[in-house]
């Protein structure tokens, strides 16, 4: 008898006929059994077709993105409109009035106190710098040794008051201005501080041309200063 033929995918092809290579070393083959082994050898490469069929997550992109568009287009269409809304809502909050100075809005007085900030701490760079140069040059102060003694006196006697006033500044900064609320609703128009920045000031520009187009009472003045305290940024 001759054995049976299977094949798996991944295992390399065998002939049938080595199957009986014994037998025919020694005996000549019988007209039956040459006619089995010839039909088993004609089934192997259907075997082979059938056993690499394509299953159905192999089918071309074309048939699957169409049915994932149509689908995700209203999501991505509500997403899309949420987001513009946001956006619209964050800069009319920062375009309105603040609650501890009405006459400017949020994003002025955001800016006005970050400008103070930085000048306290400039001022505080520069007394440092300054006291350093005097000390240095003080006829007094004969030796580095007298002039680092100098140095470290003053110090002694002006580092709480200048730090006090740069701390009060930044203090002056995330409660008067908001610091915090105003960052975050910047980060919801974008993540980029100069460009969200940019959008706002393109929103009131548009708005200030807008209420002067329309003949109405175009006295606010803000919008000028609002683009000057910009530019300072």
């Amino acid at each position: 008898m001759i054995g049976t033929v299977s094949y798996r995918p991944g295992s390399p092809l065998v002939s049938p006929l080595s199957c009986v290579s014994s037998r025919t070393a020694l005996s000549p083959l019988t007209r039956k059994e040459l006619r089995r082994v010839s039909w088993r050898a004609s089934r192997i490469p259907l075997l082979v077709q059938v056993s690499f069929v394509k299953p159905l997550c192999c089918e071309p992109r074309g048939l699957i993105s169409d049915t994932r568009t149509t689908s995700g287009a209203p999501k991505n269409r509500r997403r899309s409109d949420l987001k513009r809304k946001s956006v619209e809502e964050a800069i009319e909050w920062l375009n309105s009035p603040s609650r501890a100075h009405p006459d400017k809005t949020r994003i002025e007085l955001y800016f006005e106190k970050r400008a103070a900030h930085g000048k306290s701490i400039k001022h505080k760079d520069d007394s440092y710098k300054q006291a350093l140069e005097t000390t240095k040059y003080d006829p007094r102060n004969e030796s580095p040794r007298d002039q680092q003694a100098a140095y470290n006196r003053w110090v002694a006697g002006n580092n709480k008051r200048l730090s006090a006033a740069v701390q009060a500044a930044h203090m002056d900064w995330v409660t008067t201005a908001s610091k915090t609320d105003v960052e975050y609703h910047l980060c919801i128009i974008d993540l980029d501080l100069d460009k969200a920045v940019k959008k706002v000031l393109e929103s009131r520009v548009n708005s200030f041309f807008a209420s002067f187009a329309n003949n109405t009472d175009s006295s606010d003045v803000t919008g000028g200063a609002y683009i000057g305290v910009v530019r300072a940024h």
